[in-house]
């Protein structure tokens, strides 16, 4: 669940703030955002504060804007498959962004220098991740590239972040969306380094995924849309993740939506249980398929 709380004290400034209540078990209420934006001009703004990032298009999405139930595994990863994607720990971060907005031939661009270790106020980063991102808006949809370089301080197996071991956090990302008219979709190529899977590992892991999506969307009740998607979350040991999702959603009226979807996967990555010595999570390895039925209600 997520609350917002967006202030507009003027025409030029906005604060917002948001509560998460997310995870499995007994989860907790964490203060996801907490930034304020500051308009320049028309053209040029100011947002500092915690808040997400602006890498690329799967892990910048909203529930509400991202068809598939889950974004793909090279931008948040799967826990339950025991894998990590670029935003593993969550897709915010602390720092201060410059934006320029802009459509058609002239790119929208994003700036920004982040803490570098997500929401961990208990870590601040010894090394600050820079992130840049390019955005073309022509009248079918859009199209860009983003990138990021910085340093993540692992934590050591008893959870010491100050005696933990750093590792390098880089990618770089290459991304079309298209409006459906009736046909859309997106795509998205992302390759990079990440942090070992486990928290006595020091060496980085190259990394690289990518899918395609495609809609059919007249405009009607509904519309059938599918995703491809291939990861491989270290190269340098043999196994990918490949999966098909299938889904339709179903628009009950102005309010409501019910999407269900049929993913049907094999998962040949070995992935990371928590445990020190990052022991494989060997019962994954294999198909992978899962079903799920989604009502989204908006007012």
């Amino acid at each position: 669940m997520y609350l917002n709380v967006v202030a507009t004290p003027n025409d030029r400034t906005t604060g917002v703030v948001t509560f998460e209540r997310s995870g499995p078990d007994d989860p907790k209420i964490t203060m996801a955002q907490a930034f304020v934006g500051y308009k320049l001009s028309d053209e040029y703004s100011l947002r500092f504060g915690q808040a997400t990032n602006n890498f690329g298009i799967d892990a910048a999405q909203t529930s509400s804007q991202r068809i598939p139930f889950d974004r793909a595994l090279a931008a948040e990863g799967n826990t339950l498959l025991g894998q990590r994607g670029l935003w593993w720990r969550g897709w915010y971060d602390r720092g201060i962004w410059a934006i320029r907005q802009a459509d058609g031939e002239f790119p929208q661009v994003t700036m920004g220098v982040m803490n570098g270790q997500y929401a961990d106020r208990s870590a601040p980063g010894l090394d600050k991740t820079v992130e840049a991102d390019f955005k073309w808006k022509p009248s079918w949809g859009y199209f860009g590239a983003s990138g990021m370089n910085g340093e993540y301080l692992q934590r050591t197996a008893s959870g010491d972040a100050v005696d933990g071991i750093i590792n390098h956090r880089k990618a770089v990302d290459f991304y079309v969306f298209k409006n459906p008219t009736p046909f859309g979709g997106q795509a998205e190529w992302i390759n990079g380094t990440l942090p070992g899977l486990s928290a006595t590992t020091t060496g980085d892991r190259r990394f690289c995924g990518w899918y395609l999506q495609g809609v059919y969307d007249k405009g009607g009740n509904g519309f059938p849309y599918v995703r491809f998607e291939e990861y491989d979350q270290d190269k340098d040991v043999p196994g990918i993740y490949r999966a098909w999702h299938l889904g339709y959603k179903w628009r009950l009226n102005n309010c409501n939506q019910i999407t269900a979807q049929i993913d049907r996967g094999h998962n040949g990555n070995e992935g990371f249980n928590g445990a020190a010595g990052g022991a494989p999570l060997t019962s994954v390895i294999g198909p992978v398929d899962m079903y799920g039925l989604q009502w989204q209600m908006s007012f």
